[in-house]
């Protein structure tokens, strides 16, 4: 294909004309000898004018056209041809042979394969998983579901969240009563300040009456 456009022998082509003891520049085209080259240059080429002579015109100048931004993240890499080194210290899945994770054989894919898994591989342990809860779903009722990929029973994550709610409520209650005690305490305290203030009251109205006779009897 490269010998058909550019009128070069490939690498291919090369190897086989030197077996074949042929001369490699009978197989090049007549455009790259150098008898073309002096034949096209050997008249006088005139230079280019500047943009300075073209010919004004009453049209407006054709402007570049707009770039618009491409659809998808832009690429960072160019497409590299096959011949073209690739980096040593880079995996890639070329030359990989396609395994089955079902069967754990090469060849071919999981998607490809219809049989029973193997017991050594994800996906049967995955289906026994889905067998049991399948059968806990049954055994506990009809509106048992599990959920697919999780191996647990949903009706476990219901009695997880009802745990976790009763838990919370119970906290709330408790702090509920602490409130309560509190409060109770505090009118408890002013209760007996204001017994003590009326005991005081009492004391001295006792101390008067008893101190007003005294006081009379001197003063006669």
């Amino acid at each position: 294909m490269m010998w058909d456009l550019t009128s070069i022998p490939c690498k291919h082509a090369i190897s086989a004309i030197y077996k074949l003891r042929h001369f490699l520049e009978d197989y090049v085209h007549v455009y790259y000898r150098k008898k073309t080259y002096m034949e096209v240059y050997k008249h006088l080429v005139y230079p280019v004018p500047s943009h300075c002579d073209w010919v004004q015109t009453g049209y407006d100048p054709i402007l570049p056209s707009l770039i618009r931004k491409q659809p998808k993240r832009p690429k960072k890499l160019r497409k590299m041809d096959a011949d073209e080194p690739r980096n040593p210290f880079k995996a890639t899945r070329k030359n990989i042979p396609v395994s089955c994770g079902k069967c754990l054989k090469q060849g071919h894919n999981i998607s490809s394969y219809k049989n029973a898994p193997h017991p050594k591989s994800k996906r049967f342990k995955s289906t026994q998983a889905n067998s049991s809860n399948a059968h806990a779903t049954n055994v506990e009722g009809p509106f048992a579901t599990t959920v697919a990929g999780s191996g647990r029973d949903t009706t476990q994550k219901g009695r997880e969240k009802d745990a976790i709610g009763g838990a919370r409520l119970e906290l709330e209650l408790e702090e509920e009563q602490l409130l309560g005690i509190e409060q109770e305490l505090e009118e408890v305290q002013l209760l007996g300040l204001e017994l003590e203030d009326q005991q005081l009251l009492g004391i001295e109205l006792e101390l008067e009456v008893v101190q007003l006779p005294g006081m009379e009897l001197e003063e006669q």
